[in-house]
């Protein structure tokens, strides 16, 4: 009860859903949505690229894949940490 679902990505203006108002306020649903911005990301790379986004300290530990185990100990913790997978590190 009292979960939020957030619909992301994109579709075309024609798409439905079918849901039930009744199982929305039942279970206390949150419907959020999110547009993605497709045809952003060569200015948030450039973006990033001229520090204009200021990134220093988003990610506070980065881990491999084969690491996964640990990271999830790591947070398990109760540390403020942002962590990062990286496949190919």
């Amino acid at each position: 009860m009292g979960s939020k679902v957030l619909l992301y990505g994109v579709c075309g203006e024609e798409d439905r859903i079918q849901v039930s108002p009744y199982w929305i306020f039942r279970n206390e649903i949150k419907l959020i949505g999110s547009f993605a911005q497709t045809h952003c990301f060569e200015r948030a790379l450039t973006y990033l690229d001229e520090g204009v986004v200021r990134v220093k300290g988003l990610v506070t530990h980065r881990f491999k894949l084969e690491e996964y185990s640990l990271a999830l100990a790591q947070l398990g913790d109760g540390k403020n940490l942002k962590i990062m997978i990286h496949p190919t590190d």
